[in-house]
C-alpha cells in the first residue's frame, strides 16, 4: 500500500506539474495575444491623432488663402476708389454722371 500511495503522490505531482506548465503556456500565450491587441489598439489612436492634427493644421492654411483673397479684393476696392476720387476732382460730380453726349453739349454751350 506504500507504494500505491508513492505512486499516487507521484501521479498528483506529476498530474500538477502539467496543469502548471499549461496555466503557463496559456498566459503566456493570452499575453502574447493581448499585447498585439493593445499595441494595435494604440497604433489605431495614434493614427486617428495624426489625422486630427493634420486637420488642424490645414485650417490656418484656409485661413491665411481667405484673407490673402480678401486682401487682393480689398486693394482692387481701394484702387477703384481711387481712380473715381480723381476723376470727381478733375471733373467734378456732375460731368462725371452725365452721359457722354449731354457732357459735350454742356462744356460746347460753356465755351461758346
Amino acid at each position: 500500500m506504500e507504494k500505491t500511495g508513492h505512486r499516487i503522490w507521484d501521479g498528483a505531482a506529476i498530474f500538477i506539474s502539467g496543469m502548471m506548465i499549461l496555466i503557463c503556456v496559456v498566459g503566456i500565450a493570452g499575453l502574447w495575444i493581448t499585447e498585439r491587441a493593445i499595441s494595435n489598439s494604440v497604433i489605431q489612436v495614434l493614427d486617428i491623432f495624426v489625422d486630427i492634427t493634420e486637420s488642424i493644421r490645414q485650417v490656418p492654411q484656409g485661413v491665411n488663402l481667405k484673407l490673402v483673397e480678401m486682401q487682393t479684393v480689398s486693394t482692387s476696392i481701394s484702387t477703384a476708389a481711387e481712380e473715381i476720387s480723381q476723376k470727381v476732382t478733375d471733373k467734378g460730380l456732375v460731368l462725371l454722371l452725365l452721359p457722354e453726349e449731354k457732357e459735350q453739349n454742356l462744356v460746347e454751350l460753356l465755351l461758346q
